[in-house]
């Protein structure tokens, strides 16, 4: 043994000066990484940014981290460190009190969360460090506090002990394991603490069946841990099996200090030291651990250190990598943003940047610039904004009028000056052509349009960014879990980097509440003053003329109309860019502080993110410069050969690990000790309280109980319409037995316990009625017993949530829950429990109606038969714990409803079948507390049976009823936000057609001044036609509207036309595929959220669904080819495809559109009046008569155009009527829907009225729903 100590100590010698070289290389490698972590943090400004701050938060971090991991590795350096991990109760500090050799004053006396701190004893040269258990219920410290402390010392851990227990293994446990060993790449070794005394006790299990069956129950806990290591990526890690406590009673020094001293101490003599080391199987997990420091300490070091190292280094790489996406997405959602701005606003030139956007650096003239350096590649917004078309738009529809009517007021008065032969000066023109506080009224409603078109496209823009940034919120919170990887500091720097820190929303936020364009100050005062009138004319002399010739009067007379008609125009046209440029600079300017911000976020966003990339690259190549780690399950699987080989030819691993070798030894019986008259009298006493406690807990419950009161809610509740046929499967339920169900953990023995008791009862054990140490139970199993019905539930926290939610859902209808317990009492998720004792939205809190039952009390650490007054006050020390347990959770129960058993004492019997009560040691029952719980369950008679049955049918229709609520009441909102969305959607289309409707004034306004225009040059050439253009003359007003000129012109606006309802198209379709993508996205996000769900009769989801459906297909329709096909092939148009997959209007010839005029024109009674010189001024003003006369009929044959050849404004009028019949089509969808839900706020008052009146359950689970 001399020469096996040495070669130990020789070997973590070798380790740990192996241990120094590798720590001092990776040290290196660490130095130069935080180098450059703090050299990038010293690179940014004093006034850093929000995305600065949280890269110099993660960055200082991560150095922190990584300098703290080398400096805490170099402190605990000298010696080999094995670290002992698990759940609170597990016996971790146990069994490193045996293997110390300690004197037990760290062990538990029995209740949780005793280890508050990491401690450490020294072991062969090496460390061993206990420390606190995880998943406990926080009775001496919070669990996180304690859980810090665990996985701190497990980061310096050269080997990791992972410890396990009996009495189930739990999914939080290897969470835990998953998050701390598994992913730093601790070598591990598992040890399953088999708490049964009898196991491994040849003395006192004397039955070879009854040894197969403990051996079989820790083969079945051994599977179930290495299935769930294997599914976490620790395949191959070896379990050993022992007991714990046995090796500490066997090795403890003395005086033992330890819990139940004087029991102690009678074990050791009774058995000797040596008889209860070696069957503890403790000196496997010793030589096991011997074997692998002998044979590759140093590479179980090596891999300690550097995948330890290497992980961290990923954990750190990943969380920039986390925030680089994260700012990457900003940057995307306030791309998205700026891009609609710039939309609206127009794509600025190069004056507009300097102006607005500049400078941004000496290097780079302007903001936008950068930006799109930044990105890689330009914005492709237009630089013509839908702002300046919609404004353009407006102008040319408000001022047309004004402009019609001052070109006819020139023309008048041009005409009758000559006639008169009147002097008419600039000033008296300007007064008599112009009106201008009818022009500044025109002027005032553009503004007041562009004002409210401005700031709702601006605004949308920052609430749609706003939205995108919310959604994106919710996701990186589970993406900082996810990248933390368990780590409190990663996940903490995330978190201080993430959304809120950018200030990315902040900006967003005032994008969306800004006040873009206030046109407050576009008064008619001021709008008339600044209404300039170039005075263009300056005069003509009427009389001048009057001794002239005819034809140089006339001559006069053309020119002067042309030039008072080109005045007006330009006068016209000044007005109209000169506002234009004041409405395009006015919004700009109030813009651009917004843009200007939302472009240095996003530029800031950009650079962050490459900068946090560069950082993540950095760490990632460092991590790659760490040498690649032994294997340390190479080492560990030579430990398990070298000690097989030292074990002797033939023996197996489970013979050694498992200690299955005990099966066939044979030893001397040992004398069982006899109970003293005081203890047989102490059992006998506390056997009475149980049955008094079992039985006074259900005739309290039944004397409670007005059943006429009940049974008059329950036919009510039956007849509720809305459930009919729930509520006759649950009376169909009820007609039976009352349901008591059996709740609790996997493998806390609840179907021991029911097997027990179907024993003791003399009923058939069914062969279905599975023992086993893995979750077996999978579905409710119902057996009868007397007057009521035992529930088999599937246990909780057995990695599979379905049997959570089967447990849950079976114990709405129960009339009492027996809920069954491991001594280790409420560990790891308790949610599933706590909603069946403490109620939810969906079911009745079980509490008041619950017996609590320890069990498994034969592993509680004292031993009934040894020490007998010990293990009565373990067991009542247990209940009270139980009780403040369950009040921390918020579940009052007193002492009298918890009770103690031991359903299969030391797991004599297991799965045996078939089984008769003989099967269980009868000496067993004076202390197992089995016989009040069957005396109990024999005493409810019929009568109490019934009530029980009244009471367990209630609450399954109160559950029903719940249920019915909750998802009506989330029906109701979901059928809300519908409604809000039709209301939106329908929004949206109204804005839609009020473009369309200023397009086809704004349109209609073009042709008419284009026919105004030519119409009044044909009409100043009448004024001024001679004899001798009278033939020419006729002809050209004989079809007027077909000269070349006006077909030209027609032409052009026809181009220009096409342009404008191609934008108009284009941008109203985006805004409401926009709008249709947040209806949906939201609809998405409640489906996953599981917040739609479909009540009864009420089709809440269809509802919800076919809105949006509607929705999508009216964009569909809106935004369909066909109707744009249509349009041009109406128009006579020849086009290629890809124009009309553009939308709007094209035409060729002029020509096509025009129709036949109604109005006679007599061409031969102008020409005989021209001719003769006392006719012609009357032939002349004819002529002007009959243009003007005519002028309404071509603009109504170009616009409308006539049966064979339709005008282009029919088709808009289509898309009009179709908008419109989408309007009306939300508007009815959303009355439908109120109807829906009008439905639905009945049938949930119902519900909540027969929920408030339901007789004998407590007001706080009536209050949820009121």
């Amino acid at each position: 043994m001399q020469g096996t100590e040495q070669a130990l100590l020789d070997a973590v010698a070798r380790s740990i000066r192996e241990g120094e070289l590798a720590l001092d290389e990776i040290a290196q490698i660490v130095d130069a990484s935080t180098g450059q972590l703090r050299a990038a943090v010293g690179d940014l400004d004093e006034n850093s940014s929000g995305s600065e701050s949280a890269l110099a938060k993660l960055a200082l971090a991560a150095a922190d981290d990584l300098e703290r991991r080398v400096a805490d590795s170099r402190a605990r350096l000298s010696s080999f460190n094995i670290v002992f991990f698990g759940r609170t109760g597990a016996g971790k500090s146990t069994l490193m009190s045996a293997m110390g050799r300690l004197d037990g004053g760290r062990v538990s006396p029995g209740d949780s969360d005793w280890t508050v701190e990491v401690d450490a004893i020294d072991w062969h040269g090496c460390r061993l460090y206990d420390t606190p258990g995880t998943g406990g219920w926080g009775g001496r410290r919070s669990r996180s506090e304690l859980e810090d402390k665990a996985r701190e010392a497990t980061e310096i851990a050269d080997v990791v002990i992972l410890c396990f227990d009996s009495q189930s293994q739990q999914q939080a446990e290897f969470a835990k394991v998953a998050a701390w060993v598994q992913e730093y790449g601790k070598p591990a070794i598992a040890v399953l603490n088999f708490r049964t005394d009898r196991w491994r006790h040849p003395i006192r299990t004397q039955d070879r069946e009854s040894r197969r069956s403990l051996n079989a129950t820790v083969r079945q806990h051994v599977d179930n841990i290495n299935a769930e290591l294997a599914r976490i990526g620790l395949a191959g890690v070896p379990v050993v099996a022992l007991n714990s406590r046995r090796a500490l009673v066997a090795r403890a020094t003395r005086p033992f200090r330890g819990p139940e001293a004087p029991a102690v101490n009678a074990e050791l003599e009774r058995f000797g030291a040596e008889y209860l080391e070696h069957w503890s199987n403790l000196p496997a997990l010793e030589a096991l651990l011997g074997a692998c420091l002998s044979v590759g300490g140093h590479d179980l070091r090596l891999a300690a250190l550097r995948d330890g190292l290497r992980t961290t280094f990923g954990q750190w790489v990943s969380a920039l990598d986390t925030l680089a996406q994260l700012r990457l997405e900003q940057a995307v959602v306030l791309e998205r943003s700026i891009a609609q701005m710039l939309a609206v606003l127009g794509y600025p030139d190069e004056d507009l940047r300097v102006q607005h956007l500049g400078p941004a650096s000496s290097e780079v003239p302007d903001l936008l610039t950068r930006l799109e350096a930044a990105r890689g590649e330009p914005f492709d917004a237009p630089v013509t904004g839908s702002l300046a078309r919609h404004a353009k738009s407006l102008l040319t529809s408000h001022l047309g009028a004004e402009r019609s009517k001052s070109l006819r007021r020139a023309e008048n008065l041009v005409t009758d000056a000559f006639d008169r032969r009147k002097k008419v000066g600039g000033k008296a023109f300007d007064k008599a052509v112009y009106r201008p506080k009818d022009v500044a009224a025109a002027l005032q409603a553009v503004g007041r349009d562009v004002d409210q078109f401005i700031n709702d496209n601006l605004k949308l823009t920052g609430t749609e960014g706003r939205e995108d940034l919310d959604l994106m919120g919710r996701r990186s919170s589970a993406v900082h879990g996810a990248a933390g990887k368990g780590r409190r500091q990663i996940a903490t720097a995330l978190q201080a980097g993430g959304i809120a820190a950018s200030g990315t929303g902040a900006v967003l936020g005032i994008v969306a509440t800004t006040q873009f364009w206030n046109p407050a100050g576009w008064t008619a005062a001021a709008i008339l003053g600044g209404l300039a009138i170039g005075a263009a004319m300056a005069g003509f002399l009427g009389r001048k003329n009057r001794k002239k010739a005819e034809q140089k009067r006339v001559a006069a007379r053309s020119s002067a109309i042309g030039e008072a008609r080109s005045a007006v125009s330009t006068q016209f046209d000044e007005w109209h860019s000169s506002h234009l440029a004041a409405l395009l600079g006015t919004a700009w300017a109030e813009a651009a502080e917004s843009v200007r911000t939302l472009i240095e976020e996003t530029v800031d966003a950009h650079e962050m993110h490459d900068e946090l990339e560069r950082l993540a690259e950095v760490l990632e190549s460092h991590a790659g410069g760490i040498p690649a780690a032994p294997s340390a399950a190479t080492v560990i699987q030579h430990g398990i050969q070298v000690v097989l080989d030292s074990a002797g030819y033939g023996t197996t691993e489970s013979d050694v690990l498992l200690g299955e070798s005990w099966e066939l030894v044979d030893v001397a019986e040992g004398d069982h000790r006899s109970f003293s008259p005081h203890d047989v009298e102490e059992f006998q006493k506390r056997a009475g309280q149980g049955l008094h406690r079992f039985q006074d807990f259900v005739t309290s419950l039944s004397a409670t109980v007005d059943t006429d009161e009940l049974q008059k809610w329950i036919e009510d509740a039956r007849l509720a319409v809305h459930l009919e046929d729930s509520a006759s499967r649950v009376a169909t339920g009820s007609a039976g037995p009352p349901r008591i169900v059996l709740l609790g953990d996997y493998s806390s023995s609840k179907s021991s316990l029911v097997k027990r008791l179907l024993v003791e009862l003399g009923e058939p054990v069914p062969p279905g009625l599975k023992i086993h140490a893995a979750p077996e139970t999978a579905k409710a199993s119902v057996y009868q017993v007397g007057h009521v019905s035992l529930v088999d539930l599937p246990g909780f926290q057995g990695h599979n949530k379905a049997h959570d939610e089967l447990a849950v859902a079976e114990s709405a209808d129960a009339a009492l829950a027996v809920v069954v317990l491991s001594t280790n009492l409420l560990l790891g998720n308790t949610a599933a429990l706590v909603e069946v004792l403490g109620g939810s939205r969906r079911m009745v809190a079980k509490a008041a109606r619950a017996f609590f039952v320890v069990g498994r009390i034969d592993e509680i650490g004292a031993d009934p038969e040894e020490s007998p007054r010990d293990f009565l006050t373990r067991c009542r020390r247990k209940e009270a714990e139980l009780v403040a347990a369950l009040h921390f959770h918020g579940i009052p129960v007193t002492p009298e409803r918890v009770w103690s058993v031991s359903a299969d004492p030391f797991g004599m019997v297991g799965n045996r079948v078939p089984v008769t009560a003989a099967d269980y040691v009868d000496r067993h029952r004076i202390w197992d507390g089995i016989r009040p719980l069957v005396d109990g369950l024999v005493s409810i008679d019929a009568s109490t049976a019934s009530i029980l049955a009244g009471v367990g049918e209630r609450d399954g229709l109160l559950a029903l009823l719940m249920t019915s609520s909750e998802a009506e009441g989330l029906a109701i909102e979901e059928l809300q936000a519908e409604v809000a969305d039709c209301i939106d959607l329908a929004t949206t289309y109204d804005e839609g057609l009020a473009d369309l409707r200023l397009l086809m004034k704004s349109l209609i306004r073009q042709v008419e001044q284009l026919v105004d225009d030519h119409a009044n040059e044909l009409i100043g050439e009448a004024l001024g036609a001679g004899p001798e253009e009278a033939d020419a003359l006729a002809d050209a007003f004989e079809e007027w509207w077909r000269d070349p000129r006006l077909k030209a012109g027609l032409t052009a606006f026809f181009a220009s036309a096409n342009r404008e309802v191609d934008e108009w198209w284009a941008n109203n379709a985006s805004a409401i595929d926009r709008r249709v993508r947040k209806m949906e996205a939201r609809v998405n996000a409640s489906s996953r959220n599981g917040a739609l769900r479909t009540s009864s009769g009420a089709g809440g989801e269809a509802l919800a669904r076919r809105v949006l459906n509607e929705a999508s297909r009216i964009v569909s329709a809106f935004g369909s080819r066909e109707p744009v096909y249509k349009i041009g092939k109406a128009l006579g148009v020849k086009f290629p495809p890809w124009g009309a997959v553009k939308g709007g209007i094209r035409v060729a010839k002029a020509g096509a559109v025009l129709g036949v005029v109604a109005t006679a024109w007599d061409v031969l009674a102008f020409l005989q009046d021209l001719k003769a010189e006392d006719g012609r001024e009357a032939a002349r003003h004819r002529a002007v008569d009959y243009v003007r006369d005519t002028m309404s009929e071509v603009v109504a044959s170009i616009v409308r155009g006539t049966d064979e050849k339709p005008g282009f404004i029919l088709d808009l009028e289509e898309q009009e009527a179709m908008l419109l019949a989408q309007v009306d089509a939300l508007t009815d969808r959303g009355a439908s829907i109120e109807v829906a839900i009008e439905e639905l706020r009945a049938r949930r008052a119902a519900s909540l009225r027969l929920i408030e009146r339901a007789p004998g359950v407590q007001a706080g689970a009536k209050e949820e729903f009121s």
